[in-house]
């Protein structure tokens, strides 16, 4: 039996997708430690999910974006949020992403008495962990005292409750994440339907965005163009086009294409920061959700819709749906675990799948009537060819990749070596000026000093001149005196 902590620190610096696939975790640490404090640290923006959580958890904002931001630079903003987070006094600190960044170990080894636990193995990325090292001094290897194995030919969600059974120590049953969505969201759903004429459980929910982290993933406009034409004159199923404001150019680029086949401009919603809520209400009102793997893909299955998800190999199967109905559209490749850092720049995993690959998925969840199912469909859309030739280069291109990190981890070691050398070198010039201008203060009020003696003397030969003057003066008073025979004697 664990020992309920006092409270606990969830780092998740990660996406939409990712806090929904915990969300299942943390109702069971809840659950079983209904005493504890549990704070959830996430990036500005996905504090906006809170309102689809359960209550009694508490969402804090780290000012920092640990993918992007090097921690060098994010020193002074870090020691204010770590100086924030010793007032709640944390007793756990769990780490649950396998791609954890340098932000989860900063914070772990901030707290050294406390219990450290992270999910899975993997390493901090090579140019932030150097950084750790010779920047803050944090070793990231020994950030944390304990270390969850994880099995990463499953998925996240398996992955997530695998650290629940570890941290409660005992076996615990798998619940799917599940979403609720506030009474006032559902009521401007509803409303928002009506005005644009879509009967609930009736329309397929489209979801053309979901890009902003993994651009290349994205599934070409004009097969989502030829896929939209069957589902509305082949399937006569109607459809609301979603996305996020940020990425209304993907969004056009699908309505360019579907009026250049001569269908009318469809429904479309458009989310702004904060909208999260609403994206979840307009799910929850689908007769199905289609699109990328993404993380409005995870809200859908969270509220219990039907979902058709269209999968590349960067990071698959680790994030397939989790829910009662859902199935995964993926073409297989040797070089699949890319973690997006794609060999050929464009991921042709996604781009060649093929509209006939998706439509068969969608005709599946449509006419599918079992309560319950999670399936695959496997596109095959390169040749033989192609296939070999990438099972031939992507060990190649591997190879290459580690090399360059080694390298890069030499570059950084010698700038930061050299950095410190400069520091030195500029120490040494600062005291040596110093010096010179004592030096130089010396050397002036000596010379001042030679000045005043100069002066000094000078007075003094006026007043010997002075004194000489006197004397001859005197000199000439007693000799004319002698002269005219006049002495004291007489």
């Amino acid at each position: 039996m664990s020992i309920a902590p006092g409270c606990v620190l969830y780092v998740r610096p990660d996406s939409i997708g990712d806090l929904v696939i915990f969300s299942s975790a943390l109702v069971q640490l809840q659950a079983a430690w209904p005493h504890a404090r549990h704070v959830l640290i996430v990036r500005p923006g996905y504090e906006s999910l809170a309102g689809l959580f359960t209550s009694g958890l508490q969402w804090l904002v780290a000012p920092i974006n640990p993918f992007s931001e090097h921690p060098g630079k994010a020193r002074r903003t870090l020691a204010k949020l770590l100086s924030g987070l010793e007032e709640l006094a944390p007793d756990m600190v769990v780490a649950a992403s396998l791609n954890r960044t340098w932000l989860e170990v900063a914070i772990a080894a901030h707290f050294p008495g406390a219990r450290r636990v992270a999910l899975g193995r993997r390493a901090v990325g090579p140019h932030f962990n150097n950084a750790l090292r010779l920047e803050l001094g944090v070793e990231s290897a020994t950030a944390f005292g304990e270390v969850v194995s994880a099995d990463e030919r499953k998925t996240d969600w398996d992955n997530n409750h695998r650290l629940v059974d570890y941290l409660l120590a005992r076996s615990t049953p798998r619940l799917a994440p599940d979403l609720t969505v506030p009474s006032h969201a559902d009521g401007w759903a509803a409303r928002f339907l009506g005005q644009k004429n879509l009967l609930s459980c009736e329309f397929a929910a489209i979801f053309i965005g979901g890009l902003a982290n993994v651009r290349i993933k994205a599934w070409p406009a004009e097969k989502f163009a030829e896929f939209l034409q069957w589902l509305q004159g082949g399937r006569k199923v109607p459809f609301l086009l979603l996305g996020h404001m940020a990425e209304a150019g993907e969004v056009e680029r699908v309505l360019a294409c579907l009026e250049g086949r001569g269908i009318a401009r469809p429904p479309v919603w458009l989310g702004r920061k904060g909208e999260v809520v609403r994206l979840a209400a307009l799910l929850a009102r689908a007769r199905c959700y289609v699109g990328h793997d993404t993380g409005a893909m995870h809200m859908a299955a969270a509220v219990g819709r039907p979902v058709v998800g269209i999968f590349g190999g960067g990071h698959w199967p680790r994030f397939r749906p989790v829910g009662r109905r859902v199935l995964s559209v993926v073409q297989p490749l040797p070089c699949f675990g890319c973690d997006w850092d794609c060999l050929f720049k464009d991921a042709p995993c996604v781009k060649t799948i093929g509209v006939a690959d998706v439509i068969r998925a969608v005709e599946k969840v449509l006419d599918d009537r079992r309560p319950a199912y999670d399936d695959v469909i496997e596109a095959r859309s390169l040749s033989d060819e192609s296939i070999r030739l990438i099972r031939a280069v992507t060990p190649l291109y591997a190879a290459i990749q580690d090399d360059r990190v080694d390298r890069m981890r030499v570059i950084e070691e010698s700038q930061h070596e050299a950095s410190i050398r400069h520091a030195e070198i500029v120490s040494l010039m600062r005291e040596a000026e110093a010096k010179d201008g004592k030096i130089l203060a010396l050397q002036d009020e000596a010379s001042a000093k030679e000045q005043e003696i100069i002066r000094l003397r000078c007075q003094a030969e006026e007043k010997d001149a002075e004194i000489a003057e006197l004397k001859s003066m005197a000199a000439e008073s007693t000799a004319h005196a002698s002269d005219s025979g006049w002495s004291l004697g007489r």
